[in-house]
């Protein structure tokens, strides 16, 4: 059993549970820490720029921020449980997801409600990493993440 298994299928609803709802849960369940993440509005409404310096100056404590990314497969090693932030060509605006095992996105979207994608086939959605923050201190409390380091 992959430790995605309980997220996949919980629904969207607007203004109760959005993708930066799931990145806190996941992060508070298997971390036990809570974070501050704009809501999925908020991310909406916010450009990658603005959100990467909420994420420089709200929560770069609890995150090593691992660099700016580009392209697919993401040139950069990614690890379980990174904060993947996202271009929404969409919808516009940002969009926030971690990553799972076998470079997969657990992300929750309006039209699905949580998600695993392919890192490769993030753009089929018309999203687009633009940056990467790894968890820096302390270490999940799962057995797959522990495995993962």
């Amino acid at each position: 059993m992959n430790w995605t298994d309980r997220y996949v299928g919980m629904k969207y609803q607007a203004g109760k549970f959005d993708c930066a709802e799931l990145c806190r849960l996941v992060i508070h369940e298997h971390f036990d820490v809570d974070i501050i993440l704009p809501s999925e509005y908020d991310w909406r409404k916010t450009s990658a720029h603005e959100v990467k310096q909420h994420l420089r100056d709200h929560i770069s404590w609890m995150f090593g921020l691992k660099g700016i990314i580009h392209g697919e497969p993401p040139p950069i090693e990614v690890s379980e449980f990174d904060l993947v932030v996202m271009e929404n060509y969409s919808l516009g605006g940002s969009h926030v997801g971690l990553v799972a095992p076998d470079v997969q996105v657990l992300h929750c979207i309006k039209t699905h409600g949580t998600i695993l994608t392919p890192w490769d086939t993030l753009a089929r959605l018309r999203l687009h990493p633009t940056m990467v923050c790894r968890w820096a201190y302390p270490y999940p409390r799962t057995q797959s993440a522990q495995t993962a380091q």
